[in-house]
């Protein structure tokens, strides 16, 4: 390859030159396996999911999987129902994540953070955060500050009754 010639022709020193020549000779074999690897986890992923990842925003993923993406989505040669079919599934799927983000906490768990607030409950809100109940994580978190505000209010007033 005339860029391992390039290489070698300069004042480096031969094994300096040979050690680039690896590198780059291993690079190129990882960049070979990866394409190969994301050809095939792209070819498993339905219509609908090479749509979304091929307009999701840039660096959600790497530079290979979104060509991988492309020549997959290319080589199905889908038709304008299959294409309208896929869109809906997406409409579908992002109407479901933005119900999930929206679903309010039900009462008992608003209860038992307020009564048992603790470092506990700020975990299950991640928890909940990362599950995609992003208003359930965030009614749960509000909650543990009510109750820690209480037991303050109640232990300041208990300390300023004895004084």
């Amino acid at each position: 390859s005339s860029q391992s010639v390039d290489i070698c022709d300069s004042k480096q020193g031969k094994v300096k030159c040979e050690y680039q020549k690896l590198y780059l000779s291993f690079k190129a074999l990882i960049s070979k396996f990866m394409t190969n690897v994301f050809d095939d986890v792209m070819a498993q992923r339905s219509n609908a999911e090479l749509i979304a990842i091929l307009n999701s925003p840039e660096g959600d993923y790497q530079p290979a999987a979104l060509e991988a993406a492309k020549r997959v989505f290319d080589g199905r040669n889908l038709s304008f129902s299959q294409l309208e079919t896929a869109r809906n599934q997406i409409s579908d799927a992002r109407e479901k994540d933005e119900a999930k983000a929206n679903e309010p906490l039900s009462v008992l768990p608003k209860i038992l953070a307020f009564i048992f607030p603790g470092v506990y409950l700020i975990l299950v809100s991640g928890l909940f955060n990362a599950e995609g109940y992003v208003r359930k994580a965030r009614e749960i978190r509000r909650f543990t500050l009510y109750g820690f505000c209480f037991y303050f209010t109640l232990v300041l007033l208990v300390i300023l009754s004895i004084l």
